[in-house]
């Protein structure tokens, strides 16, 4: 476990900050990794306990700020000035206290709703560890699993170590079916013990190396090294989800404006079942609209792979399910019935009635949809290059230029439709007029009124995203305040919920985060888990597994800039006070070499330096 742990350092998935949590059997007793998960179950869960209601408190401490903001209103022409703003920070966020009264009271700040699932807890400071064995008493028994997963999911990371192949398959099947909703997992090995895994998982990668290619033929993606797998999904995987899921929802989009003009159209046909199109051109309508949503598939970004790697939370759209959900769906349907209002209504308006020929009514109204449909496609569409251009004027010329001209002047197969094509371009009796204007000013709308909505949406209803495509186009107000907000900066954050009269102190300033963020979680930050963590006594830790890596010194004994003789591998567990740092050893010089005389032997294999270098 040790070994594991130490891998955990090094490839920084563990920082030296973090409360590690081991589950590791002693005596091959199931019985007491139950407890164990139970005791820490128990141990976390006294943050969900709470008699008054949730809102009750969240709202006193709303008012109690409103307060404290009415008594300071005289000071708001100098509240933000440099001096002033340190000072108010600094009292705002200065929750650090000495003796056991400050302790209770900040512990007692950490305390959430009554009700609330340990699931729901989330804590970037805290890691857990089990190995095999443990793993062995756990999976089969859905109490011991359910408390597994409870723990697991206020983690930041989760190590197994020394586990089958077939406990790696059911951990990830574990966490496919007993996680609402249900997450997209991900597994990637590049061995044959992987395999399980691998197959198990939504998504499965597999590393081509020295261990052979069965791992590669029984994944969905190859990749060379480990390293690729950060922009395979930070960034084609983003780059894909996005494309897939704008690709659907225009060809729902598409279909709902043509069967909704359809529909339209029968109140004025009885509902006696004709149709307002010719066949051929009705069937050709998927045809010509063809190649527009399938080039967003394939070459749409919204943003370039630099600013995706620079700001690594705009991976929350796919997470977060934000382009493809039911909102998302319900306002494309919406906005699909709204044009083909504005479609078959404003060109019957401009056409002045059906008088002219049910078929030139009919494909004037479908010459307007095509062309809006054109117009949406543009407008959704982030990168234009050649080929994007020329298939988009393509599938136009596919029907103004080849289709019409051809199909409507071929007698022997439609005689009912000769000369339309004709007739509605050029013909007499204001018929031409008609069809020029309704082609500008229909489709026209159509796309103003989504331009419309879009800016609305980017003013008024701003996502992360949206401020990562402002800066990768360098088109945002402020694009260094952005990038501070993009970066998690907690001082720039709170500064402009001041200035828009929101309430920052440091508690209100975390279930703002928690509130905005669109994450079902409740943030617990590493201050008050260590608050929370103080109230156990040595023995109690060791009973539950928790490491807290925290030192008087602020040293972590799994760092690697110094010495730490109670923790980490060759560790005494003797305790934190027998860590010496490297620089100590340095400094008693020849006294520290003679005490190592008798001596440097025996202990020789309990010390251990370890070297980190930051970058």
């Amino acid at each position: 476990m040790e070994t594991a742990i130490n891998i955990g350092y090094s490839c920084k998935l563990l920082q030296d900050e973090m409360t590690l949590i081991k589950i590791q059997t002693l005596d091959d007793d199931p019985e007491t990794i139950k407890l164990q998960l139970q005791k820490l179950a128990g141990h976390f869960g006294q943050v969900t306990k709470l008699n008054k209601n949730f809102f009750e408190v969240f709202n006193e401490r709303i008012e109690r700020r409103k307060t404290q903001w009415r008594s300071g209103i005289r000071r708001v022409s100098t509240m933000f000035s440099v001096g002033n703003r340190h000072t108010n920070e600094s009292s705002m966020t200065d929750d650090t206290g000495d003796g056991e009264d400050e302790v209770e009271e900040e512990v007692e700040e950490t305390i959430l709703p009554e009700g609330l699932d340990l699931s729901q807890l989330e804590s970037q400071d805290m890691a857990l560890i089990i190995d095999g064995p443990s793993l062995a008493h756990v999976l089969g028994d859905r109490e011991s699993e359910r408390l597994l997963l409870q723990i697991a999911c206020i983690c930041k990371a989760v190590i197994a170590c020394r586990v089958s192949p077939s406990q790696k398959a059911l951990i990830v099947r574990l966490v496919k079916k007993n996680i609402y909703p249900m997450p997209m997992t991900l597994a990637i090995g590049d061995g044959a013990n992987d395999v399980g895994m691998i197959q198990e998982a939504q998504v499965g990668v597999g590393i081509s190396g020295k261990e052979g290619r069965q791992a590669v033929n029984s994944s969905d993606f190859a990749i060379a090294q480990f390293k690729f797998l950060r922009r395979l999904v930070m960034v084609h995987g983003r780059w894909n989800y996005r494309r897939l899921c704008k690709c659907i929802l225009y060809s729902f989009y598409k279909n709902i404006v043509l069967t909704f003009m359809l529909f339209f159209y029968g109140f004025y046909s009885g509902f006696s079942g004709k149709s307002l199109f010719e066949d051929m051109v009705y069937s050709g309508y998927n045809f010509f609209l063809g190649m527009p949503p399938l080039m967003i598939g394939m070459f749409d970004k919204d943003m370039s792979q630099r600013t995706m790697l620079r700001f690594k939370k705009v991976y929350m759209s796919g997470r977060e399910r934000m382009d493809l959900n039911v909102p998302t769906l319900a306002s494309w349907m919406v906005q699909g019935v709204i044009d083909a209002l504005v479609l078959f209504f404003f060109t019957f308006a401009l056409t002045g009635s059906v008088g002219n020929g049910m078929y030139i009514f009919g494909t004037t109204c479908y010459s307007a949809l095509l062309l809006g449909m054109l117009y949406r496609a543009a407008s959704s569409t982030y990168t234009w290059n050649g080929v994007v251009a020329f298939f988009w004027v393509g599938s136009g010329l596919l029907y103004a230029a080849i289709f019409m001209p051809i199909y409507s002047n071929w007698y022997a197969y439609s005689p009912q439709f000769y000369g339309t094509a004709a007739e509605m371009v050029a013909g007499g009796d204001g018929q031409a007029g008609a069809f020029w204007l309704v082609m500008l000013l229909v489709p026209t709308t159509v796309l103003i009124a989504d331009l419309t909505k879009k800016l609305w949406r980017s003013i008024f209803v701003t996502t992360l995203i949206d401020h990562a495509m402002e800066i990768d186009r360098g088109i945002t107000h402020d694009a260094e305040e952005m990038i501070r907000v993009m970066q998690g900066d907690e001082d720039t954050i709170k500064g402009i919920l001041r200035t828009r009269g929101e309430f920052a102190d440091d508690g209100m300033y975390k279930w703002w985060l928690a509130f905005n963020s669109r994450l079902p979680k409740f943030k617990f930050d590493r201050h008050k888990l260590r608050l929370l963590n103080r109230k156990l006594d040595d023995k109690s830790k060791r009973e539950l597994g928790i490491v807290d890596t925290e030192v008087e010194k602020g040293q972590s004994g799994f760092a690697y800039d110094h010495v730490a003789k109670g923790l980490g591998v060759g560790g005494t567990g003797r305790g934190e006070g027998e860590s010496h740092s490297l620089s100590g050893r340095q400094d008693s010089g020849e006294d520290n070499r003679d005490s190592r005389g008798s001596s440097g032997r025996e202990e020789g294999g309990k010390g251990h330096v370890r070297f980190r270098n930051d970058v």
